[in-house]
């Protein structure tokens, strides 16, 4: 099984897999964030620039995250452009902006180094999607980036999503923060092999993922948790046996 381990990227930004396929739509390049829903909690707060919402909700008072007293309307289909599907395969102008190119397995897992995503134009984002889409998971460490320019970023790839089942930071609903705090008994709630909101008509095509704060060290030295791993199904499906694939292909 090939797995890429990030417990070392601080400030990492981590994009999850997405497939690249053959859809239409509306071409627009310019990020648009969806208007937010109505009767979120906490209306008046806002989140400043440049601090970390693990900061400055909790300074305002309000709980974090915040679980959202409303219901969300019902799921629907809604257009969506691949950005990737008509990119530079070679991803000429994405790689050769980076000082370095790292490719972590042979099935999953590549590093870019010394690209900052606030600088990247749309060619080069492009790139970056179908640069995702053939090597499940991209980091990029040392990003200049905060959580308003992070939701910038990611609605140039498509509609945003809201997490239907997790708290949100008050005035960003998209935004899914997992948090715990220095109350929570330890615990291994999220050390399980997943795939995102799988459940979804459309379940998000890209995910970024910005580790915020690391947990401290213990008394041992080590950090106290904070590592994620992915995993390969492609690699995985391949590595498998003839008579399994058969059987899962029945």
């Amino acid at each position: 099984m090939a797995t890429v381990n990030n417990s070392s990227s601080r400030n990492a930004i981590a994009v999850a897999e997405s497939q690249v396929e053959n859809t239409t739509g509306s071409t627009s390049r310019e990020p648009k964030l969806p208007p937010k829903p109505k009767n979120l909690p906490h209306p008046e707060y806002t989140t400043p620039r440049d601090v970390s919402p693990l900061i400055s909700v909790p300074k305002a008072g309000l709980q974090y995250p915040n679980y959202t007293p409303f219901k969300l309307p019902d799921l629907v289909e809604h257009p969506f452009v691949d950005r990737g599907i008509d990119s530079d395969p070679k991803k000429s102008k994405l790689l050769g902006a980076a000082s370095e190119v790292k490719h972590l397995t042979p099935s999953i897992g590549t590093e870019l180094v010394g690209i900052q995503l606030t600088s990247l134009d749309d060619t080069q984002k492009n790139e970056l999607a179908r640069l995702v889409a053939e090597r499940g998971v991209v980091f990029l460490r040392d990003q200049k980036m905060d959580v308003h320019e992070q939701i910038e970023f990611g609605s140039y790839f498509g509609e945003l999503h809201i997490h239907q089942m997790a708290g949100i930071i008050p005035d960003l609903p998209w935004v899914h923060p997992i948090h715990k705090d220095e109350t929570a008994k330890n615990g291994r709630s999220h050390q399980i092999w997943h795939s995102d909101v799988s459940y979804e008509i459309q379940p998000p095509g890209l995910t970024f993922l910005r580790m915020d704060t690391l947990p401290k060290a213990g008394p041992d030295g080590y950090e106290a948790g904070g590592d994620t791993i992915w995993a390969s199904g492609y690699g995985i499906y391949e590595c498998e046996p003839v008579e399994h694939i058969k059987c899962l292909q029945c």
